[in-house]
Parts: C-alpha cells; sequence; structure tokens
C-alpha cells in the first residue's frame, strides 16, 4: 500500500460548494483553475497512491476562512472511504479549539490534525496557546501535520517555522506525534536532527522549492544528506507527500523512486511509516 501523505483537498466541488477560491488563491498564491475530483483520483491511480491523507487548514481568525473546512473533509472521506484518510483542522485562537479537536476525531472520526503556523500565524514553542491544543491531541493519540520551513506569506518571520523549534515543543510533550512538513526545507540538516533525537517526530517530503521534484530530492538525499546517513539514522521517520495540486503526484513518486535508495528504505518512505503512524 502506498501512501500520500500530504495532499491538499482544494477540488472544484469543495471550493464552488464552500466559496474560497478567491481566498484559495490569495492565501496560498494559487493561480491554477480547481481541479476535479476525478483529476485526484486519477493522479491517485497513474502514480499507483492507494491512499491520500487530506489536510484542510482553519484559517478563520487570520484570514477569514477554511481551507476547506472540516466537515467538507469528512464527507470526502464517506464518499471515498477506500481512496483517502481525512485529517481536521482547527484555530488555535478560538476560545472552543480544544472541544472541537475532540469533535473532529470522535464525531467526525478524521484521523489526524493539521496546523501551519504561519497561516494561523502562532509560533509552536507559544505553550500558553498551544500546550492545550498539543495535550488534547495527545490523549486522542492522533498525529498532527505542522507546517515546517519555507512559506510565502511575505508578513510572517520565518523563524516560526523553523524545524528546531519543535525539539522544545518534544520535550515539553513527548507523546505528540508530530509530522513536520516539507523536510523543514532549507533547514534540512536541523529538520534531521529533530527527528533522529525526538522517536515522536516525522517528516514529509511534499511540495519542492528547488527546481524540479527530482532536482529537489537529489539535493536533499544526495547531496546534503547522503545515502548512509538516510539509511541508517533516518529511514523510518520519512513519509512520501506530494503536496497535490501544487505539485503533480505522479511526478513526485518517480523522483522518488529515482534516488539511489535501497528498496527497503524506499518501501518505508511510501508506505510502512505511515501505515505506523495511522494504525494502519
Amino acid at each position: 500500500m502506498m501512501i500520500d501523505f500530504h495532499v491538499h483537498p482544494l477540488i472544484d466541488s469543495i471550493i464552488d460548494n464552500e466559496g474560497i477560491l478567491e481566498s484559495v488563491q490569495k492565501i496560498f498564491y494559487w493561480t491554477n483553475k480547481p481541479e476535479p475530483i476525478d483529476t485526484l483520483l486519477s493522479q491517485m491511480e497513474l502514480a499507483k497512491i492507494d491512499k491520500a491523507v487530506l489536510l484542510p487548514i482553519d484559517c478563520t481568525t487570520t484570514y477569514g476562512c477554511k481551507l476547506p473546512s472540516n466537515e467538507a473533509v469528512s464527507k470526502l472521506v464517506n464518499e471515498y472511504p477506500d481512496k483517502f484518510v481525512g485529517f481536521g483542522s482547527v484555530d488555535p485562537h478560538k476560545k472552543d479549539a480544544v472541544k472541537e479537536i475532540s469533535d473532529v476525531v470522535e464525531s467526525m472520526g478524521l484521523r489526524g490534525l493539521k496546523l501551519s503556523p504561519p497561516l494561523q500565524k502562532f509560533s509552536p514553542n507559544d505553550f500558553t496557546l498551544m500546550s492545550p491544543i498539543y495535550k488534547k491531541i495527545e490523549e486522542l493519540d492522533v498525529p498532527v501535520v505542522i507546517h515546517s520551513g519555507m512559506f510565502w506569506q511575505f508578513t510572517e518571520k520565518l523563524s516560526i517555522s523553523k524545524p528546531i523549534l519543535f525539539d522544545e515543543v518534544a520535550l515539553k510533550h513527548p507523546n505528540l506525534k508530530i509530522v513536520l512538513s516539507h523536510f523543514g526545507f532549507p533547514w534540512i540538516w536541523e529538520a534531521t536532527v529533530v527527528i533522529m533525537k525526538h522517536p515522536n517526530i516525522y517528516v514529509d517530503l511534499a511540495n519542492p522549492f528547488t527546481t524540479t521534484p527530482f532536482e529537489h530530492f537529489e539535493l536533499i538525499f544526495n547531496r546534503i544528506l547522503g545515502k548512509r546517513v538516510v539509511e541508517s539514522c533516518i529511514e523510518k521517520k520519512i513519509l512520501f507527500g506530494s503536496c497535490f495540486p501544487r505539485i503533480e503526484i505522479d511526478k513526485m513518486v518517480k523522483a522518488l523512486k529515482r534516488l539511489p535508495l535501497e528498496e527497503k528504505t524506499i518501501n518505508r518512505i511510501f508506505s510502512e511509516n505511515a501505515k505506523t503512524l495511522l494504525k494502519m
């Protein structure tokens, strides 16, 4: 089973129904037309992806919208239970954020959470704000995908998404299962030492920020880290992610398979690590 751990469900039916196209374009700097669900499904089939993890982002306080809503994600999962795993999102600034996390997991049946420091405007180590949220996610024993590394919101400081911040988060919340998206790029070594140190922290490979998917992966795995470090130290902590619809899933899959990594390492990245995290 191959799993894409990072898909944004920005498909035309959801965007049209929720009236968020303008917000998506403004916040994600996304100029493409919304894709129909058939495009996502055909992308998955072409890439031989069995399941995709759908990640919304609740930007109610910061941008006045949800990209998309948890309800929309839950509906999509119910329509295609064999294809999708749904995560939810909560606005950390809402007074009822902790209760909403419980509703997302226990009532809607979503399997994890998605948070974004630059879009939701918080620092991961602002424990006054975030500890109640982290504690609830720990209690529910589900993973949380948190944006780390480069982002395009020019109004926010890059420092709020540096991977090293999660060293402090993991020390305070050792049972919080965290996935740092985008491998924390460009802070690859920083993300690497954090996932080596903490058994509860992973990274995903979503969305190359440097030229083509293969050139991006070649930079990370060959020129920065090297095969030996990847296979000896972190192969159990990496998850495949595409960041669809920004990137075509098939291009990301082909790029990863071109790397000179052992078959067992590729299998762990595409399948086993995600299955372990999702308890599949």
